[in-house]
């Protein structure tokens, strides 16, 4: 008399061998916080400030600042080959072990959140800058005060 458990042992199995090694190729791939990682210690301080070059020079390119910040064409193609060229280094040369890694795992999301890592970096380098910070805190000294007190008389 075949019981249940007789019957879905099989299938048991067969899961089990399936999920196995998903979870042990899981555990082995590369992750989206070691190739950021990756990025940070391998890039040098000239390559994350001209990440962030290339960055506002590319954000320079939106119809709604392109008032304010006017890069010319024949720049903006210097910084986008020396980009290309500092990520090609970095991805696939320095990194590349990790980055093949991801490829073959199919996940383009880790990319993203190994560059968004890498631009945080970036970021942080430049505004270590004093004049850099000091910019962004000058819209500070025309906010009124008063406005963000608690209503009176509630």
């Amino acid at each position: 008399m075949e019981t249940t458990a007789m019957r879905l042992a099989p299938i048991a199995f067969v899961i089990l061998a399936l999920a196995l090694p998903a979870a042990a190729q899981d555990a082995a791939e590369p992750t989206a916080n070691e190739l950021g990682n990756c990025l940070t210690m391998k890039s040098t301080g000239a390559d994350r400030l001209d990440f962030a070059r290339w960055m506002v020079a590319s954000l320079g390119s939106a119809p709604q600042i392109k008032d304010i910040a006017t890069v010319s064409p024949d720049s903006k193609e210097k910084m986008d080959r020396k980009m290309a060229a500092t990520f090609t280094r970095l991805v696939m040369g320095d990194c590349g072990e990790i980055s093949r890694g991801l490829i073959k795992s199919r996940s383009p999301d880790a990319f993203r959140a190994a560059g968004e890592a890498f631009g945080k970096m970036a970021m942080q380098e430049l505004l270590g800058n004093r004049e850099a910070a000091a910019g962004l805190e000058a819209f500070t000294k025309y906010i009124d005060p008063l406005a963000f007190l608690p209503p009176q008389g509630k």
